[in-house]
């Protein structure tokens, strides 16, 4: 979860998602680790704590939603935990609204009767009110770029997207993959790809970053750090500027993958 007023601790942090769990609005899981240290906890809803957020007779949109990540999935989730969370904690440093979030498979994207499941969709509202709406690809290296059979190609996933956006071209979003290797070589090559695939080439659709490089930068979503599969530099809001963050502001909170 994200407050509207930001904890001044990580201790702060620890403390009320403990208090959480106690109520048996969340349940506390230990992520896998193979170096040493102590592991850390991750947190995932409970049904209870699903319902006091969507209503009491809410369900949930897919059968394994409060059950904790398998060992193999960790690594996966980790990644996107850590760029969900980046991401809104980025928009509250630049003055921007985190909204409409979307955990992985619980939004789904149809065309040209193929379908597609992103690893998290959110839209970033920026002060002037205007809406920008991200789907996020984290790509741990474990699908084929390119492939005519295999159904889980990265090259497949780039297919769906832009036909999905050709159905409504005045609804504009960008996709954003993020080298959870950290590997820019292969990033270049999805985006690459992304480029002699696209039907509209010109259409600035498709980022690119390793997973390292966002989470270093302090301003994450004002500050030009994606690629484009054209080559540019990209920011995923505009910058605001220092007197913009000044001024008085008040956000109200967003919900993010506990």
């Amino acid at each position: 979860m994200t407050w509207a007023t930001p904890f001044n601790a990580t201790r702060l942090v620890r403390e009320r998602l403990q208090r959480l769990s106690e109520a048996k609005l969340l349940t506390t899981h230990r992520y896998a680790i193979l170096d040493r240290g102590q592991p850390e906890n991750y947190y995932v809803l409970s049904r209870r704590g699903y319902q006091l957020l969507h209503g009491p007779d809410s369900q949930p949109p897919t059968k394994g939603y409060f059950s904790p990540a398998g060992l193999g999935r960790q690594p996966h989730q980790r990644a996107v935990s850590d760029f969900v969370v980046h991401t809104a904690c980025g928009a509250f440093r630049s003055g921007a609204h985190f909204t409409d979030f979307y955990r992985e498979n619980t939004i789904r994207l149809t065309a040209d009767g193929l379908t597609l499941f992103p690893d998290a969709s959110f839209t970033l509202v920026t002060r002037d009110g205007k809406s920008l709406r991200f789907f996020a690809e984290i790509d741990n290296g474990t699908e084929r770029i390119r492939s005519q059979k295999d159904a889980d190609s990265i090259e497949r996933k780039i297919r769906i997207y832009d036909a999905v956006q050709d159905q409504d071209p005045r609804d504009r979003f960008r996709v954003l993959f993020i080298s959870g290797q950290n590997s820019r070589g292969r990033l270049d090559h999805i985006l690459k790809t992304a480029m002699s695939v696209a039907r509209n080439p010109s259409r600035t659709l498709f980022y690119g970053i390793t997973l390292m490089e966002y989470l270093t930068t302090t301003f994450s979503v004002t500050s030009p750090v994606f690629t484009d599969h054209r080559g540019g530099r990209q920011s995923l809001v505009p910058d605001i500027g220092v007197e913009a963050l000044l001024a008085p502001r008040t956000l109200q909170p967003a919900t993010v993958p506990c």
